[in-house]
């Protein structure tokens, strides 16, 4: 069952929390109805439509990051077993 396998401080946490995620729904859906009727003063609505240009580039990387290279122990303790073979210089 569930309720067994999670740990308690997460569920008193979730239960502390819902209301105020509640609370954020219900204020986003009334702005979201407020700016489709047309009832925010324009001042306001550019407010709001600044805040939610802002929040869809959030999660928009500049760049692609570069790979990132392993280390040799971080292998080793993932359970890879690591080799070093030596390099061949040419010449």
């Amino acid at each position: 069952m569930w309720v067994a396998e999670v740990p308690s401080a997460l569920v008193n946490a979730c239960a502390i929390m819902l209301p105020r995620l509640e609370a954020e729904e219900s204020m986003l859906a009334a702005t979201r109805v407020a700016m489709g009727n047309g009832s925010l003063q324009p001042d306001e609505a550019n407010r709001v439509r600044e805040q939610w240009s802002t929040a869809t580039m959030e999660d928009v990387p500049s760049a692609v990051p570069a790979p990132v290279k392993p280390h040799t122990e971080a292998l080793q303790f993932m359970g890879f077993a690591v080799r070093r073979i030596p390099t061949r210089r040419a010449g």
